[in-house]
């Protein structure tokens, strides 16, 4: 499916590139490619809840990260975001094309240099009215339970004043476990977005407390949903 869809997303980030500057449409092909792969699938069953919630405009999405299928799983969010991914991603035979050519963001772990380029692109997807989506871990997590936060996400949304957008799910990392490609034939999956986290009264130095408030409900609302599928 990922080779497949690598051509149209070649012809819309280029020959349709002067009528398409945010590479929008090479994005929507992304969301066809993590909608395709659940439906492939039928034992994968997935709840998404809260969707409202994303449609006040551009915003830092922030998302716990359990496994490499939570990149399929953002896509079931249907919205316009680009990714902020670790670099070594870019550099897998067609995936990591394809998510270059949708003008997602690199960044290079421990460069100063990249994490300064990756904000300043980001910035400007922000003023054209595109979502910026993080996994503020910075790396997926060994246990399901949260990490903690880096910064970058929530400086970028006060630098820009638009609201921080949590988002988790549950049941990702029983897809494909950390430090394997084996996939599970059958999982459930949940998503739920939260509120908006407003931040235009904020400035920098609001930063660890905006980063504390929402780990604090990502983390409550996590609880929740694992307690509920119980």
């Amino acid at each position: 499916m990922t080779l497949i869809v690598t051509l149209p997303i070649l012809i819309c980030s280029t020959i349709l590139l002067p009528l398409n500057p945010t590479r929008k449409w090479a994005h929507r092909i992304g969301n066809f490619w993590g909608r395709s792969v659940f439906a492939v699938n039928p034992n994968w069953n997935f709840l998404i809840e809260g969707k409202e919630h994303l449609r006040g405009g551009a915003a830092v999405i922030v998302a716990n990260h359990e496994s490499m299928s939570d990149i399929i799983a953002m896509y079931l969010l249907r919205t316009n975001f680009k990714w902020l991914a670790k670099e070594e991603l870019f550099r897998v035979p067609f995936f990591g094309w394809s998510m270059s050519l949708c003008g997602y963001i690199p960044l290079k772990r421990g460069s100063i240099r990249s994490a300064r380029e990756s904000f300043e692109k980001a910035k400007k997807y922000i003023k054209k009215g595109v979502s910026i989506l993080i996994f503020p871990e910075g790396t997926r997590s060994l246990d399901g339970e949260l990490a903690t936060f880096k910064g970058g996400a929530f400086k970028l949304a006060i630098q820009e004043k638009v609201a921080i957008i949590p988002v988790v799910t549950t049941g990702t990392r029983h897809i494909i476990q950390k430090g394997s490609w084996k996939i599970n034939e059958k999982n459930k999956m949940q998503i739920k977005i939260l509120p908006p986290i407003a931040t235009q009264d904020l400035i920098e130095a609001d930063e660890n407390n905006l980063r504390h408030e929402t780990r604090e409900k990502m983390a409550k609302a996590l609880h929740e949903l694992r307690l509920a599928s119980n």
